[in-house]
Order: structure tokens, then sequence, then C-alpha cells
């Protein structure tokens, strides 16, 4: 007997979703790696860690206004893998487990640039970095880590 979430599941193009969350990796990847980048620039030409904190805390203050903007739109505002994404997470989580989430994903990214900011008040980032690891090192964890995450939620997908 097919249950109410399997049903839900196979109303949409589980193959569709599967790509358009691959080209959103790839995208999200691209984003880190120019970060990164702009980081190791930062450690090479010697300029103040603040300016990729700085950068840092705009993409993500940017990224939070877009989902905000979205939730209050009430559809997905963007590409169509956006779209695609966005209805597949509302069908198969419910519309309001989806608001919630979506709410609790907006507060961590507004909290973190928050948070980040009054650090970076209070610590003296206007000094040279030390060297291209103290940051690039954990940064580069994260994001191998994050990356297996998202690998893993992309194969499931296809169960």
């Amino acid at each position: 007997m097919q249950t109410n979430e399997d049903a839900k599941v196979e109303s949409v193009d589980i193959e569709r979703v599967r790509q358009a969350k691959k080209r959103q990796f790839l995208f999200s990847n691209l984003l880190t790696v120019g970060l990164l980048g702009f980081y190791a620039v930062c450690v090479f030409n010697q300029w103040p860690t603040a300016y990729f904190l700085n950068l840092g805390t705009v993409v993500l203050i940017g990224i939070a206004m877009y989902k905000l903007f979205s939730l209050w739109r009430g559809e997905a505002w963007g590409s169509k893998d956006i779209r695609v994404i966005e209805a597949f997470e509302k069908e198969q989580m419910g519309r309001e487990k989806w608001r919630r989430n979506r709410r609790i994903e907006i507060s961590t990214l507004i909290a973190f640039p928050v948070i980040a900011l009054g650090f970076l008040g209070l610590t003296n980032f206007g000094r040279k970095p030390a060297d291209l690891f103290s940051l690039f090192l954990p940064m580069g964890l994260v994001w191998v880590l994050i990356n297996a995450r998202e690998i893993g939620n992309i194969k499931k997908l296809s169960k």
C-alpha cells in the first residue's frame, strides 16, 4: 500500500529536482571558491582580514534577504532551478513545516553576520593576516563536510 509521503514524492519529477540540486550545488561551490580565492588574495597582498570578513558578511546578509523576500512573497523568486527545488521541498515537508524551517534558516543567516560584525568590532582585524592557513584550512574543511552532506542528500533523492 502506498503511503501519503510516497504519493507526494511521486507527483514531482525527482530527476528534474536532482538536476536542479546539482546545478545549485555547483553554483554554491563556485561562490565558495570565489570567497576562498578572495581570502588568498587578501593574504598574498597583506590586506587586513577585515576585508574578507566584511565581504562574507555582505554575502550572507544578501542570501538572507533573498530568502526573506521569497518567504514574504510566498513563492520562489529566481531561476527555474530554485522554483523546482522550493516546490519539491514545500510538497515533501508540508507548507507550515517548510515555512518554519525557512524562518529558522533566515534567522541563522542574519544572526551569524551580526555576531561576526560584533566580533569584528571587538577584535583587531586591521593587522596583517598571519598566514594562508589560519582561516583557509578550517573553512576548507567545513566546505568539504558541507559538500559531503549535499552529495548525500542528492543521492537520497534517487531512492
